[in-house]
């Protein structure tokens, strides 16, 4: 046999291991890097899911806040209601999510006028007008409300656009 058949012999059974090995070197210093992105976007994603629904659960409980509140306020009830949930709400949209910004503050604005319509029906209670205690509240409520179910629309149509990956 000559070198020339030996060597073509020897790289022929070389280059098989040699381009296995370069592949299962580049395999394990890939893989880990893929992998990390990957768990990355699921770990953002799924934080993101998480806010939305603390955002969500923070606007219904402000919902509870209110009628707790008007129960405090309207009618003397002595009842710890403690802060409104709405500013965690808030906070939530303002760095999570900018769509739903807007509907917010108009919740947030629409909370704040039926709070006044409290304020106000407190003084008449302590001032002795029972009678007109109520006046306001259908219109005040239902400015509330409206609010409320714009806001719930906003929230379900960015979700749904976003096929749940909000």
């Amino acid at each position: 046999m000559s070198d020339a058949s030996v060597a073509s012999d020897v790289w022929s059974i070389l280059l098989p291991v040699i381009v296995g090995g370069i592949l299962a070197a580049l395999g394990g210093a890939i893989g880990p890097v893929i992998s990390h992105m990957l768990g990355s976007r699921t770990s953002r994603q799924s934080t993101r899911t998480q806010r939305f629904d603390e955002m969500m659960a923070s606007v219904y409980a402000h919902d509870h806040w209110l009628e707790l509140q008007r129960r405090a306020l309207a009618f003397g009830e002595s009842l710890e209601v403690g802060p409104p949930p709405i500013y965690k709400a808030r906070a939530i949209a303002l760095t999570n999510f900018a769509e739903l910004i807007l509907p917010i503050q108009k919740l947030d604005s629409a909370s704040s006028g039926y709070q006044f319509w409290m304020v106000g029906a407190g003084q008449k209670r302590l001032n002795g007008e029972l009678a007109s205690l109520n006046d306001g509240f259908r219109e005040t409520y239902k400015i509330w409300l409206e609010a409320f179910h714009e806001f719930q629309n906003a929230a379900s149509e960015y979700a749904l656009k976003r096929k749940g990956k909000v």
